[in-house]
């Protein structure tokens, strides 16, 4: 849990304030994060979901995206899964 909260701070600090991560829940392998903020909702809006991926990755943890849901345009809850 300690490596996923520091790739979210990771995240953070180089995409703030244009999208926020913040970790919402966690259980077994999955965990999911809320992502907010005036991001470019039409140009990839993903991309900002498969960053927190690459930042994951930087701390030796492998995991996909499971599954986005829709808040509204400006938020996103992602469920990760660990690999």
């Amino acid at each position: 849990m300690l490596k996923i909260n520091k790739a979210i701070e990771n995240y953070n600090k180089y995409r703030s304030p244009e999208s926020i991560a913040m970790l919402i829940s966690k259980k077994d392998e999955k965990f999911i994060v809320r992502f907010t903020g005036p991001y470019c909702y039409t140009c990839g809006v993903h991309d900002y979901f498969e960053d927190l991926v690459v930042e994951l990755e930087d701390l030796n943890i492998k995991a996909k995206i499971k599954k986005v849901n829709k808040i509204d345009n400006f938020t996103h809850e992602v469920e990760f899964e660990l690999i």
